[in-house]
């Protein structure tokens, strides 16, 4: 091999010049070069091209007729635009479905939606390209994925499944192959040695911890008879304008309100813990007369909720047998704001002398992003412990959607739910396999499907796939 010093000396120039160019050149000239590997990535997916059949094993293309103009068809259509966008010119529908996307941007109704969509491509290459400058063996990883999709006769198998889940769901990948081997080496990892146990651990769970949960309220469904509902005439007449607003805040799984009783989680997993209770007192781990107290985050999707979100729970408690063995408490964002300007606030310009209060207005209250009523539920837990009852030692968070199965927690492992909170180990210290030294402050529960607990308590609610996953699977399992 011939060595060509001049052409040595302009390779060191430019790569001189390169270490001056500033973190934004760098990050444009990343995108531009990542642009066309990644649409080849995602062609692979979701395109039949090179004679191969799409890795989701449907093509977008399929999907994408914009001729059709329902409702459902409109969301179809949608998805697959972004699909095929995603997927770059080379696809024969890119510019039709770049277009309906920029067309649905300026109807009334899919506005929001189409915008989610093609903002969704800019920031899905922006955030792989970024992650790729950060981390050599995310590029690595990127790169090989973009070799193979360019392959002809490639098919959905663990080969597959490793490269493409290396890029976008890396966890996953430890899972293929011995799968055993891997669940006793997460194990061992995870082993803790106690040095110290909790000296003043829970004793009385019912008096001793705080049980919370969120609700998440949003208005009547699109086709609900809002008159028809069985609520006040203020709720009734409220609704009607609030059903107008433009909906501020999203989130997974909202009440609707006007769902049924029967399936309503405001009332499924309270009724589940209020007969959780009954079986602690039957068992004598409760006192007869302790109720257990209950601290709820009340989040909505409108502004306009405020003003009867309170009194539309309390028609739905009022129309369901009572929970004798829980004491509720309700807070909303108007409730959050009370606590701020006449608790909160003043004490910390009193005794810590801050005059700047939003940061805390940030934090503590329960409407906007997802994990803001959790952060509330978090820190009023201290202050409940301070200025309401100074024998509250810790907290436990529910979903609304689960409940304890008290008599299979029993026979399984011999002790009741609140009777597993009874441990010094809860609060204790130790040392983690590698000598860091940890708190187990944390107690947290274990999931498992309704379905599943004729299989037993340990029946993951995720389990490790048998066979080769489709559709969104080739993304994240």
């Amino acid at each position: 091999m011939k060595t060509d010093h001049r052409a040595g000396s302009m390779i060191w120039v430019v790569l001189t010049v390169m270490e001056d160019e500033t973190p934004g050149l760098r990050k444009r000239k990343t995108i531009k070069k990542m642009k066309a590997p990644l649409e080849t990535i995602i062609r692979r997916m979701v395109d039949s091209a090179n004679g191969n059949r799409p890795l989701s094993g449907f093509a977008a293309s399929d999907q994408f007729h914009p001729e059709e103009n329902g409702e459902a068809e409109i969301a179809r259509n949608l998805n697959a635009a972004f699909l095929i966008v995603l997927s770059g010119s080379q696809n024969s529908l890119f510019e039709q479905a770049d277009e309906y996307l920029e067309t649905m941007k300026g109807d009334k109704k899919w506005a929001e939606s189409a915008t989610f969509y093609s903002e969704g491509v800019r920031r899905i290459i922006g955030e792989i390209s970024e992650a790729c400058l950060a981390d050599k063996s995310y590029q690595d990883a990127f790169d090989e994925a973009a070799q193979w999709s360019t392959r002809s006769g490639t098919s959905w198998g663990d080969d597959a499944r490793k490269k493409v889940w290396r890029l976008f769901f890396p966890e996953g990948v430890t899972c293929l192959g011995d799968y055993e081997k891997r669940i006793s080496e997460l194990r061992k990892k995870r082993c803790v040695c106690i040095t110290k146990l909790n000296q003043n651990p829970v004793d009385e769970p019912a008096r001793q911890i705080l049980f919370m949960s969120n609700l998440l309220i949003t208005v009547p469904d699109d086709g609900e008879d809002i008159d028809s509902l069985p609520y006040g005439d203020h709720i009734l007449r409220d609704l009607k304008h609030i059903a107008q607003e433009k909906q501020k805040y999203w989130f997974d799984h909202p009440i609707q309100i006007g769902v049924k009783n029967e399936q309503n989680e405001a009332i499924y997993g309270l009724r589940g813990l209020n007969n959780a209770i009954a079986f602690e007192k039957a068992r004598g781990v409760v006192r007869p007369d302790d109720k257990v107290t209950c601290l709820l985050s009340v989040s909505v999707t409108h502004d306009g909720l405020h003003r009867v979100v309170k009194d539309y729970l309390g028609e739905v408690y009022a129309g369901t047998d009572p929970f004798t063995h829980l004491d509720l408490h309700l807070f909303s964002e108007i409730d959050t704001k009370r606590i701020l300007d006449h608790i909160i606030l003043p004490g910390a310009a009193k005794y810590l002398g801050i005059s700047d209060d939003e940061p805390i207005r940030r934090v503590f209250g329960v409407d906007g992003e997802y994990g803001r009523h959790y952060s509330f539920l978090k820190a009023i837990s201290a202050f409940w412990q301070v200025l309401v009852d100074p024998k509250v030692k810790g907290s436990f968070k529910l979903d609304l959607d689960q409940v304890f199965d008290e008599e299979v927690l029993v026979e399984e492992t011999g002790q009741s739910a609140l009777e597993h909170f009874i441990t010094p180990l809860w609060g204790s210290e130790g040392t983690e396999t590698g000598g860091r030294a940890v708190e187990l402050g944390m107690m947290a529960g274990a999931l498992v499907n309704e379905r599943d607990m004729g299989h037993g308590l340990f029946t993951p609610d995720v389990s490790i796939p048998k066979s080769v996953p489709e559709g969104e699977a080739v993304i994240f399992y």
